[in-house]
């Protein structure tokens, strides 16, 4: 039995191994009384059990016997189906006793209530379907597998707190076309775009669930209606909310649905004003994004779309709370976050990745860095580098490096550059050919071609780079670029080092550093 594996009938990760059942689910299978279809890995069962829609005794199987009135409540909700029907049905009539409220508030006045608390109940946080075990995501288990086949006997994973980490969110704002009702401020509903409410989410910051109850507030106030996506219809469409660390005061992005703020009208004005009343915030934002229906970009990226209403351009973070690093709150760079650059999502985590990218770049290296964003890993090198260019294609981002970059040391700010420009192109035009060290961090999609070919063994007397620092928050993508470097053609590459960080408790994520290396030509 031992050599036997199955796939989870829940998350359908495949080669599973029976040591991924319970015990008693193990038991049954090897009794016969399971089939290979009906299994269920311990991980998906621990959620389902959480959530309160599985026992021991029914997680692998509903019973098959005929429907009577007879049939107990437990029976029922054993079966994950019937309590997505049922809660379907509940929002169905929040939705109508939500516009019997609009029209009622039409006749007397009086602000419409919406019962969010009961809508909650219905509908588990999408953002954490692992909480309960972190480190049993399919995707870890995908990458202790995929490291243990280039010789990784144990991938060294690191987790940090799984509650309160998040500091940067991205909330949908969503309505009914026509009559006003109250938004849904909350998570997309996997696979579709029904908002999920998460009020008092448990990976949030506490100041992001203060603040989304203050938008909330404030939009039954001036009565701001939701888009609607069907329809292209509606004011708010997203809220995009980052905590300053150190004051925990938050940077409000509200995104609007109009081309200018002259055809926004006096609406969004009476928002922010009813905002500004509270004393939440760092800054207060306007993203004007007025797309097809068929965008589905949250902000628009362009300059003109930005205003500022309230407080300071951006919020300024030091790496000094988690990890090691060789900073005090002095001397650390001060990195810069207005709401137009990207920002991780769990800066304290973060800390730790920077700290392990420091010890694996040798002193006095000349370095390159692609995919650099507003430089919060190079900045944190201008002490062990002899030369660093930065670069990305945000062009936003370089007047953030820069302001870093007046914040360090006067001996050090010449040891830094940053470039505006795709990781495509500058690896083309041969930003990296004179470094030794190769830093990289791109998005979900991985590596593009021209960097992938940069490394590859066809431009090795032109690249000299002969260590490759590989931050990836795609794994599946990461695999793949492997897989193309560690090859025939890859240039002589080897792994040397592999570690993960959980970044994003809970979900089905994992942020992974790679540290491969080839000899010096």
């Amino acid at each position: 039995m031992s050599e036997v594996v199955f796939t989870c009938r829940k998350c359908h990760t495949k080669q599973l191994p029976l040591e991924s059942l319970t015990l008693k689910h193990r038991s049954k299978f090897q009794q016969g009384k399971l089939s290979k279809k009906e299994l269920m890995c311990k991980t998906c069962f621990i959620a389902l059990k959480e959530s309160g829609l599985a026992s021991e005794s029914s997680a692998q199987k509903p019973k098959k016997r005929k429907q009577c009135e007879s049939e107990t409540e437990d029976a029922k909700q054993s079966n994950p189906s019937t309590e997505a029907k049922k809660s379907r049905k509940e929002r169905k009539k929040l939705a109508k006793a939500a516009k019997w409220e609009a029209k009622k508030a039409a006749r007397t006045g009086e602000a419409p209530l919406v019962d969010t608390t009961q809508t909650t109940q219905l509908t588990k946080d999408p953002s954490t379907p692992f909480l309960s075990a972190p480190l049993q995501a399919p995707i870890i288990r995908d990458a202790v597998s995929f490291f243990e086949g280039h010789g990784i006997r144990k991938l060294p994973l690191h987790l940090g707190p799984s509650t309160g980490w998040r500091t940067h969110a991205k909330l949908a704002v969503r309505g009914v076309p026509g009559e006003w009702t109250a938004p849904q401020i909350g998570l997309f509903e996997p696979g579709s775009h029904n908002v999920v409410l998460i009020p008092q989410c448990k990976a949030h910051h506490p100041s992001i669930n203060a603040a989304t109850h203050v938008i909330d507030s404030a939009c039954r106030v001036v009565k701001v209606h939701g888009y609607h996506d069907e329809t292209a219809t509606g004011q708010l469409r997203y809220v995009v909310l980052s905590v300053c660390r150190s004051s925990g005061l938050v940077q409000c992005s509200l995104v609007w649905n109009s081309p200018s703020l002259e055809e926004a009208g006096p609406i969004l004005v009476n928002l922010v004003e009813t905002l500004k009343s509270k004393a939440t915030w760092h800054s207060i934002w306007v993203n004007l994004h007025n797309p097809s229906k068929h965008d589905c970009s949250i902000v628009a990226r362009s300059v003109d779309s930005w205003h500022r209403f309230f407080g300071p351009e951006a919020i300024e973070e030091t790496l000094t709370r988690t990890a090691k690093l060789p900073f005090t709150a002095e001397t650390a760079p001060k990195l810069m976050f207005p709401p137009m650059v990207f920002r991780q999502a769990n800066l304290d985590a973060f800390e730790a990745i920077v700290q392990r990218v420091r010890e694996m770049v040798p002193e006095g290296s000349v370095v390159t860095e692609f995919y650099a964003g507003v430089g919060t890993i190079g900045l944190h090198l201008a002490d062990r580098v002899r030369k660093l260019n930065c670069s990305d294609e945000n062009p936003f981002n370089i007047t953030c490096f820069n302001q870093s970059l007046a914040t360090l040391p006067a001996n050090l700010q010449s040891r830094l550059s940053y470039t505006t420009s795709a990781a495509g192109v500058a690896a083309a035009r041969g930003d990296a050919n004179n470094s030794k060290v190769l830093i990289v961090d791109p998005p979900r999609k991985g590596l593009d071609e021209e960097v992938l070919v940069a490394l590859s063994r066809s431009q090795r007397d032109k690249v000299k780079v002969n260590r490759l620092i590989y931050v990836s928050c795609g794994f599946n993508a990461l695999k793949r670029d492997m897989k193309q470097l560690l090859g025939d053609g890859g240039g002589g590459w080897r792994l040397v080092l592999a570690e993960g960080f959980v970044l994003v408790p809970g979900a089905n994520h994992l942020e992974t550093l790679v540290v491969l290396d080839r000899d010096s030509k």
